[in-house]
């Protein structure tokens, strides 16, 4: 069986769906210290899913913006895929440049926003409202995926 840091980027979304709430809580372990991140970051090949603490520290990152609604989830947030180059040119030891993907919904606004984050920067690097789907697009899939 796989574990959570390893595997595919379907298995990094699951598991950042299902516990980056957790993983972010206020207390101390969930928070990666900065040298331990930096040391990820520096190892991790630029295709390699997120790991734990980058998924702590991209959770981090994204809550405490000053554009983060309250009461906003983000049940997708994964890696954000490297420019072809870069995986190309990328030697073991070297570091890379790698970002994480959140899409941030908010319920009360009916809005989203996708949101990218250096991981070894720890900041956000763009943040951007995507449109959302009308009511009568997902209401007329979801009538067809059910067969009628």
């Amino acid at each position: 069986m796989r574990t959570p840091g390893e595997g595919s980027a379907l298995t990094t979304l699951l598991f950042a769906a299902c516990l980056a709430p957790v993983m972010t809580s206020s207390s101390a372990a969930a928070a990666p210290a900065r040298s331990e991140l930096r040391t990820v970051v520096s190892s991790a090949h630029p295709l390699d899913p997120l790991s734990r603490e980058e998924i702590a520290a991209a959770a981090k990152v994204v809550r405490s913006s000053p554009g983060f609604p309250e009461g906003a989830l983000f049940p997708v947030l994964s890696l954000e895929e490297p420019p072809k180059e870069e995986v190309l040119a990328f030697r073991p030891g070297a570091p890379s440049s790698r970002q994480a993907l959140a899409v941030v919904l908010d319920r009360v606004q009916n809005r989203t926003f996708e949101v990218r984050v250096g991981l070894r920067e720890r900041k956000v690097v763009s943040w951007r409202e995507s449109p959302a789907p009308s009511r009568s697009s997902s209401s007329r899939s979801t009538r067809r995926s059910a067969g009628s």
